[in-house]
């Protein structure tokens, strides 16, 4: 029997134009039932009726396959697709991310952790609106970003932790919106000098990778705050670091180090080094 979701108003005011949905609509009573005994079909937890406000669709830790998961997105009466702002599908089994999640245009939030996804689709590029992406625990790997990744105008925070990246992917770097990038335990090697076009970065986490070096256009990224290097295996920072001006926790534990430049006296708002 599937678990179903705390029911709210079956009525809702659709795109601020009065238009109005109740359970005496027939057609979309009818709707309704096809999703939930699709859903219950795939033992799914079943959203309640819509109420005005943002939506969530959480199919964590449902056993899904990708199949199934595309079928949960596409089996949804018409009215939540533009209503929905979160979908949590985190702890099961899906290699692929549906073309149906292009359905989701005001989706701003996305958990996909601890699938076996291998890529990212070009239809994710059409979710304009998504603020938040987390792949974390996949086999993501360099190759597996789509070219328009960069028309996610709005995407802040990305985290791909626990991967298998052995570098960051370029059309990573295209996303200047992106203010927080989480990509610890990959198996990245080295930083590229285009690193530079993340002007925005605010955060960015590359613990437990296997980085030797960072390019001098590291110091390029005037915006960082947080800025996590420890388990790699760095011999020296480069003098270029000492521009990041609003930096305030530098973590480089367990690495090769043996000084630290000392132009980093310069950094009024460092409160963290370890």
């Amino acid at each position: 029997m599937a678990e179903a979701l705390p029911s709210s108003s079956s009525s809702r005011t659709h795109g601020g134009e009065g238009e109005n949905f109740s359970d005496s609509d027939n057609s979309s009573s009818s709707s309704t039932t096809q999703a939930y005994n699709a859903a219950v079909a795939m033992n799914l937890r079943v959203p309640g009726p819509v109420s005005p406000g943002p939506v969530t669709l959480d199919y964590s830790f449902s056993g899904l396959e990708t199949n199934e998961f595309g079928e949960a997105l596409e089996n949804q009466p018409t009215r939540v697709y533009s209503s929905v702002e979160t979908i949590l599908a985190a702890n099961n089994s899906i290699i692929h991310i549906p073309d149906f999640i292009s359905l989701y245009t005001n989706l701003r939030q996305l958990d996909l952790s601890n699938n076996q996804l291998t890529e990212i689709p070009d239809a994710i590029s059409l979710c304009s609106n998504l603020t938040t992406l987390i792949a974390r625990n996949n086999l993501l790997d360099e190759h597996s970003f789509p070219k328009n990744l960069k028309r996610l105008p709005k995407l802040k925070e990305l985290n791909l932790s626990g991967n298998l990246l052995t570098r960051i992917p370029y059309e990573i770097m295209e996303v200047p919106s992106i203010v927080s990038l989480h990509l610890g335990a990959n198996r990245i090697e080295f930083v590229t000098k285009d690193v530079k076009l993340m002007k925005k970065l605010e955060v960015l986490y590359l613990g437990g990778n296997s980085i030797a070096e960072l390019p001098f256009e590291i110091g390029e990224l005037v915006n960082l705050k947080v800025f996590v290097l420890c388990e790699n295996r760095l011999e020296y920072l480069p003098k270029s670091v000492s521009t990041l001006k609003n930096l305030k926790s530098l973590l480089l534990h367990r690495n090769c180090l043996t000084a630290l430049p000392v132009e980093l006296i310069k950094l009024r708002n460092l409160m963290e080094v370890d």
